[in-house]
């Protein structure tokens, strides 16, 4: 967990150089929410909706973007049927050695500055170990 706390915290360095307001969770799946951070400014609704993107992801094993996508862009309405999707940019799984280990979440910005921030954290604690590059 440590390791994992010190590259967020990378993350969140970074967000405010592109200017957002957001909450980052990380949830080890399906349980409860591991970490958060607000930055001020941001609606305090955001804590919910960063949660239960990062929630949805890791149920779901896929980014929330897809979801999106498949409402939007496929008509794939029935989508909305299934208890905890949420289509909205933002959540991604977090994946080592093959298996769900949680998700994150952001929210508090534009779906696509979520999702920049939500990859960026995502990209740090997915990264293949050293032995395997």
């Amino acid at each position: 967990m440590r390791k994992q706390g010190t590259r967020l915290v990378r993350v969140e360095r970074c967000s405010p150089r592109i200017h957002i307001l957001s909450i980052l969770c990380r949830t080890k799946c399906l349980s409860t929410l591991r970490m958060d951070r607000r930055y001020r400014g941001a609606m305090l609704a955001s804590i919910q909706i960063a949660e239960h993107k990062a929630r949805a992801a890791a149920t779901f094993r896929r980014p929330t973007k897809e979801f999106e996508v498949g409402i939007n862009v496929m008509h794939l309405n029935y989508l909305l049927a299934f208890d905890g999707v949420i289509a909205s940019r933002g959540g991604i799984p977090l994946i080592e050695q093959g298996a769900i280990i949680g998700a994150i979440g952001c929210s508090g910005g534009a779906d696509s500055q979520d999702e920049i921030v939500s990859n960026a954290g995502a990209a740090l604690i997915n990264q293949p170990a050293a032995g395997n590059k």
